[in-house]
């Protein structure tokens, strides 16, 4: 979640399960061979997740917490308290 959040704010590298997931949605393709049936949940939630996460992060960027829906702004919340714990130790 923070290496996307950091990525999200040119502070990184693109985590590869990011890559993975912004060029599945660019090429509106599944990450694995078959339908939707035949792929890996946790990867589909994982892409869906990092997405919402990469997606909140620019948004707040380029418009600050006006720019966010209610749910981005918690999922905002969380990176920022995660952010913290990060650099000062849990709370």
């Amino acid at each position: 979640m923070l290496a996307v959040s950091a990525h999200a704010d040119g502070k990184g590298p693109c985590p590869w399960e990011l890559a993975e997931a912004l060029l599945c949605q660019r090429y509106q393709v599944l990450p694995d061979a078959g339908g939707l049936a035949q792929q890996d949940l946790a990867t589909l939630t994982r892409h869906a997740t990092l997405l919402d996460i990469y997606q909140t992060c620019r948004r707040f960027a380029q418009g600050g917490l006006k720019a966010l829906s209610s749910s981005e702004r918690d999922l905002n919340m969380k990176i920022a308290q995660l952010e913290w714990e990060q650099k000062h130790g849990p709370t």
